[in-house]
């Protein structure tokens, strides 16, 4: 499937409270908060490693659909829907 947005990897600059891809430091998003704030540093930490947090959920995704229907593995096809349901919705289809 083709990506479609920003290639990886992101990163967060505190001093412009911006996030960036390196290489060509392309702007991806910008982290505005009140001051004080205590979280939006974690925030921007999470947004930063969203598309590795994608290539990681699809890696287990595909290694996870081959006991899909595996009547040992109690559960797995509920996991399977979620993480495909998670995928879905970051690459925009749902």
């Amino acid at each position: 499937m083709k990506t479609l947005y920003t290639p990886a990897p992101w990163v967060f600059e505190e001093s412009t409270r911006t996030i960036r891809s390196k290489p060509g430091n392309y702007w991806v998003a910008s982290i505005d908060s009140w001051e004080g704030a205590i979280n939006h540093e974690a925030n921007a930490c999470l947004i930063a490693t969203a598309p590795e947090l994608l290539n990681a959920l699809t890696t287990a995704e595909d290694f996870m659909s081959g006991f899909e229907g595996d009547a040992a593995q109690e559960g797995m096809d509920k996991k399977l829907a979620q993480i495909r349901t998670v995928i879905a919705k970051a690459r925009g289809q749902s």
